[in-house]
């Protein structure tokens, strides 16, 4: 996915879906896959049920003060660690910026899988990233870099701007392309295939925090700025470490960990019961045709869970990536929103 020539062409995503696959195994795959989503919050509620549960037995039913938040995600074992140091040390100048391992399979891979659930549970923009639109000029040219399901970059056309798409996810690309009518490119974040300095704006909003080395980062960093003209401006985002103190509401306790995996249960069936053998053989015959190769069956929460890989930032962490470029870029602002890490930047030449 990643790309030499950061002008090189790539492919786009079509809005006409794509029904080439027949027989009834290829129908048995895309019913099983279809995502029964429900809503996040009637899961969250549901979770907090059962650990209140849990706590009242084990303290004899006797309250215990408020529920903490539960645990959901696991540092990253030390061999995945040790396996993108390896291919850091493999890589040479020309190559220090490819797609690691880890992000191919923890992060491209996963959204390939679940990206039909995923935009039915991400579907509305964030407030103060329309905020930021909202101030660009009228019809500006806007690069969303890493755009997911084309949420944000759906609330930039309708304020009357032109945007462009870049996301590694072809999945994603696509149900951009069929839901917004957006024109997507797949493509990695840290070399997007647009043209340099092209663009008045430039959106990176939840983007950094999965990418796995310091050179990615800044390379993302730098070639979205390269995106711009003299004096355009890009908005960038990043999942906080220190999530309560920076208005998190995603129920995550990161700790002492940076880098962490995140688990997505992809439901096939509404959330209840355990589920049946059969629809345990169904989950089995998705998880097996899945992109994503690590997924673990659980019959009990009737889904097959995904790991996602994340980096989650130290207040000052994100900001410190625009070092290496601020002979021709300028922070002009560093704020925290809703458990992300922000900063507005400016390219001045």
């Amino acid at each position: 996915m990643t790309l030499d020539d950061a002008d090189a062409a790539m492919p786009r995503a079509s809005s006409d879906a794509d029904d080439s696959a027949g027989g009834a195994d290829a129908d048995q795959i895309r019913t099983c896959c279809a995502a029964g989503s429900m809503g996040r919050k009637r899961r969250k509620r549901e979770e907090r049920k059962a650990t209140k549960k849990l706590q009242n037995a084990s303290s004899g039913g006797k309250k215990s003060g408020p529920t903490p938040p539960t645990p959901k995600m696991t540092p990253v074992p030390t061999d995945m660690l040790t396996t993108v140091d390896e291919e850091r040390k493999r890589q040479n100048e020309h190559n220090k910026h490819a797609l690691t391992s880890i992000e191919r399979e923890h992060v491209m891979a996963v959204y390939d899988t679940v990206a039909e659930q995923w935009h039915a549970t991400r579907y509305k923009p964030w407030p103060k990233v329309v905020d930021f639109v909202q101030t660009l000029p009228p019809r500006s040219l806007v690069a969303d870099v890493g755009s997911g399901n084309g949420k944000h970059a759906a609330a930039a056309t309708k304020l009357g701007h032109e945007v462009v798409c870049v996301d590694f996810s072809a999945s994603l690309c696509a149900v951009s392309a069929a839901s917004h009518g957006l024109d997507n490119v797949v493509g990695d974040a840290a070399a997007p295939p647009l043209r340099r300095g092209a663009f008045d704006a430039a959106l990176s909003i939840a983007v950094l925090h999965h990418v796995a080395t310091l050179e990615r980062r800044q390379a993302l960093v730098a070639e979205t700025m390269r995106c711009l003209r003299v004096g355009g401006r890009a908005l960038f985002y990043a999942w906080a470490r220190e999530q309560e103190r920076s208005g998190g509401t995603s129920g995550h306790e990161f700790g002492k960990h940076a880098d962490v995996l995140v688990p997505w249960h992809h439901r096939t069936f509404e959330h209840g019961s355990k589920a049946t053998a059969d629809e345990a053989q169904r989950l089995e015959v998705c998880r097996a045709a899945a992109p994503a190769q690590h997924g673990v069956v659980d019959a009990e929460k009737r889904a097959v869970i995904y790991q996602r890989y994340c980096h989650v930032y130290e207040a000052g962490e994100l900001d410190q990536l625009f070092e290496p470029i601020k002979d021709w870029v300028d922070v002009v602002r560093v704020y925290e929103d809703t458990g992300n890490h922000c900063v507005e930047a400016r390219r001045t030449a």
